[in-house]
This record gives C-alpha cells, sequence and structure tokens, in this order.
C-alpha cells in the first residue's frame, strides 16, 4: 500500500477541516489531550495459534497510546494513536509490533443537516488477537487467524456520511465505506490484498418514544488485486431500534442479499438471508455491546465470505477500584459457493480479566486469553491459552477551552 501515511494525513486533515472553516458555529472550543502508557508480561502455550508441535513463549509488551480531541456545540474530532511492541522469549515465535490510528468526527453544519467523516489505519500480524478497546470492531474484519506465520497486514478504512432530518420523527442517512488492505511475507499462504467498498443508505422512523423503524440499502463491492474473482452484493433490509430503558437500547435488522462472483469463465449468483442484532448498555456500573450478524464479507483469502458472528464487550464495577471486564468473539466463516481450505473455518475468543485502578493514574490488568480454531480441511484444532499480568499508566487528561 503505497502513501499510506500521506493518505492518513488527508483523512485526518479532511475531518478537521469542516471545524475550523466554519467560525459561525464553532464559537467556543474544548481541547482535550490524554497520554498513556502499558507494560505487560505473558505466558502463551501457542501465540501463533498453529496445529502441530506448539511453542510455549513469555512475552513483554509496551504500549504506548495517545488521544486527542477537540469539541464545540456542532462539531467533534477524536484522534486515538496506539501503538505496541511484543518480544517473545525464544527464537521459534517472531517478535511483533503494531500501529492503530483512528479519526472519529462531525460537522452539524445546519439544524437538520449532520456530516461526518471516521477513518482508521491499522499495521497489524493475523496471528494477533482481535480484541479491541470498546465496542465489538468492525464486522467486516474476520481475517484474524487467518495464517501462524508472521503477516503483515495494513488496512487504511474511511467512511464519510450524511444525515438529514426529514421531519421531527424521520431521517434520512448515506454512508460510503472503502477499506484498502495489503499484506507483507505472504509467501506460502494464499492470502492476496484487495479493496472493499460498501455504500449504503437508511431511512429511520420514529413510531413511538421508544421505537424507531429502520429501512436499509446496501451494495458492496469485493475486488481482489490478483484472483480474477469479483464479487457485488445488494442487500435490502428492515429492522427496529428499541429503547428499553433510558441506558438501554436495542436493535434487529433482517433483510435478504444477492451476491454475484465473476470471474472470466463463469458467474455465480447465490442469494442468502442476512440479519444483525444488537444491544448497548450504558450506566455507572457497567457497560456493555453485543451483536449477532451474519453477512457476505470481504476475506483476505481471495474470495468473499458468508460470516456468521457472536461479539461481545462487557465491564462491570465489582467493588469501587475493581472491575471486572470480558471480549468475546466467534465467527464462522465460509465461501459462498463450494468450499476452501484456506478460508472455511471456526474461530473462538474469549477474554475475560480484572482491572484494579489503584489511583487514578495507575491502573493494574490481570487477563486470561483463550482462543480456538478449526479449518473444515483440516483434523486438527489449533488452541491457544494464555496469562497476562500489566500495569497502564495514564497522565491527568488535559482540558482547556477557547
Amino acid at each position: 500500500m503505497r502513501n499510506n501515511y500521506r493518505q492518513i494525513g488527508q483523512y485526518i486533515l479532511i475531518g478537521i477541516l469542516p471545524v475550523l472553516v466554519l467560525p459561525r458555529i464553532t464559537i467556543a472550543a474544548q481541547w482535550s489531550f490524554e497520554p498513556s502508557i502499558g507494560l505487560a508480561t505473558s505466558r502463551d502455550d501457542n501465540p501463533t495459534l498453529a496445529t502441530g508441535i506448539q511453542e510455549s513463549a513469555t512475552a513483554v509488551s509496551i504500549y504506548p497510546r495517545m488521544r486527542w480531541g477537540r469539541t464545540t456545540e456542532t462539531s467533534a474530532v477524536n484522534i486515538d494513536a496506539q501503538v505496541s511492541a511484543t518480544e517473545y522469549s525464544g527464537d521459534q515465535v517472531p517478535d511483533t509490533d503494531s500501529q492503530t490510528l483512528t479519526l472519529k468526527s462531525y460537522v452539524q453544519s445546519t439544524e437538520r443537516t449532520n456530516w461526518g467523516l471516521d477513518g482508521e489505519y491499522r499495521r497489524n500480524i493475523l496471528f494477533e488477537s482481535a480484541q479491541t478497546t470498546s465496542g465489538t470492531g468492525n464486522l467486516r474484519d474476520t481475517d484474524v487467524g487467518l495464517v501462524s506465520q508472521k503477516v503483515r497486514r495494513e488496512s487504511l478504512t474511511a467512511q464519510p456520511s450524511w444525515t438529514y432530518a426529514l421531519t421531527e420523527r424521520s431521517s434520512l442517512g448515506i454512508r460510503y465505506v472503502i477499506n484498502d488492505v495489503s499484506f507483507d511475507n505472504i509467501a506460502g499462504t494464499s492470502l492476496e490484498d484487495y479493496k472493499d467498498h460498501q455504500l449504503s443508505a437508511t431511512y429511520s422512523y420514529r413510531i413511538t418514544r421508544r421505537d424507531d423503524v429502520i429501512f436499509s440499502l446496501a451494495r458492496s463491492s469485493y475486488r481482489p488485486d490478483i484472483s480474477d474473482t469479483k464479487s457485488d452484493s445488494n442487500v435490502v433490509s428492515v429492522g427496529i431500534s428499541h429503547a428499553y430503558t433510558e441506558t438501554t437500547q436495542g436493535r434487529f435488522m433482517v433483510g435478504t442479499g444477492k451476491t454475484s462472483e465473476k470471474t472470466p469463465a463463469v458467474t455465480e449468483d447465490s442469494s442468502n438471508y442476512v440479519l444483525e442484532a444488537g444491544l448497548t448498555q450504558r450506566s455507572e456500573l457497567s457497560t456493555v455491546d453485543a451483536v449477532i450478524s451474519r453477512d457476505v464479507q470481504p476475506s483476505g483469502g481471495g474470495r468473499s465470505v458468508l460470516s456468521n458472528q457472536f461479539r461481545i464487550n462487557l465491564s462491570r464495577k465489582i467493588s469501587p477500584m475493581v472491575n471486572f471486564n470480558m471480549w468475546a468473539y466467534v465467527f464462522r466463516n465460509k465461501v459462498l459457493e463450494g468450499s476452501d481450505p484456506d478460508i472455511d473455518r471456526r474461530y473462538y475468543e474469549v477474554v475475560p480479566g480484572l482491572n484494579w485502578q489503584w489511583k487514578p493514574e495507575w491502573l493494574f490488568l490481570l487477563q486470561y486469553h483463550y482462543r480456538k480454531q478449526k479449518y473444515d480441511a483440516i483434523p486438527e484444532t489449533a488452541t491457544s491459552k494464555a496469562l497476562s499480568a500489566g500495569v497502564n499508566y495514564s497522565w491527568p487528561k488535559q482540558v482547556t477551552s477557547r
């Protein structure tokens, strides 16, 4: 992927520029800056999630992070930069590093119109965890664990959006997502670079104080760089969003989709039902993000896949200083037609842990990490169990107003 850093700068500038060039609606701004750094040690009995001979290893990781934000009454820009480096004992497991830069921004240009731009750049290793710090992550990313060797992945995502309030009860939203993915050190694998485009339009109508009806149309295009297979999917779905309480919301979407996979020799059409059900809860004692989904997704294996997923990220305060956290991620991937030994698989990941907030700046962590993977074409099942402990120091959050 060429000129990644220049493109990242362009996307960030695009997100910040609307805030800077609208002085009429950005009279007062609040700026925040929050750096932190963490250090952890772990013991993993199969860090690369390989079948056959398994090599246990002890690892030491360091992960600095910086969050920066600018907020006004009608706009916001938030940038989160994270870097991590892990050194494993012995020579059997390669040392790894990763970098992540995310952008979330919006501008409310009128009382009815909201413009948004989200972006993400990631540079990581495929055999490492897909765990996220918040939320359920990107549903269109199911390549974790796809290979057990040290393959470097670079992913650049941009997501502009537009939302317009038609009436007090109804709104229309349009979103476009492009994801450009490339791999290094792929010798001996079936991986290939690809681009994934998705355009969606959503209409929402509030039927009661707690319930919204949602209609959605989406089209996605998957374009691998090497193989001649190209996929185009069209999805129509309908659903409802319900507020159970002031802190708990749920949603349910169901629909039908048609995908055309094209090669120079043949075009194969397949129809599948799609599903997405989610739950979000926020309170002083707990947070929960959970989703169950079924949809056609891109893959680094060179073909589109039908992916059934379950993800949950929860946190529960069990004392004023101690939190229980759990991240779980399960998916089943299969090609749309026939079978593919490099793609068809099941993947499981569960990470329970405890956080102890010793002081406002100091956080101690203890986690157990379990992973399991089974390819349809391979009799053996790969499992990994790890225990880690760490400490994180956060400098006091700096907030200024201008």
